[in-house]
């Protein structure tokens, strides 16, 4: 009879382990979950930021190449000019 209470007794605590750990289960399931959504998120919003500012930096490369054309433009425009000064 005693041998019967300590395998009950045994059982028993078992089942409190196991639930325990159950319990411990499904929480760490809602905490990846809610990590991987969160993850998902920062990527979209990564995702948008960098189209923006991609979009951004090929705007401004091409407004410095604009300027720079025209600096050389004006550079060559210069030294044409003070070529024909010293000509005369």
């Amino acid at each position: 009879m005693q041998e019967r209470n300590q395998l009950s007794i045994q059982l028993t605590n078992l089942q409190v382990d196991f639930d325990n750990v159950n319990a411990r289960l499904e929480e760490e399931t809602e905490n990846a979950a809610s990590l991987r959504s969160q993850l998902q998120k920062a990527v979209a919003d990564y995702q948008t930021l960098k189209s923006r500012f991609d979009k951004e930096l090929l705007a401004r490369t091409e407004e410095l190449e604009e300027i720079r054309l025209l600096f050389c433009l004006t550079c060559n425009f210069v030294i044409t000019s003070l070529d024909n000064v010293d000509r005369f």
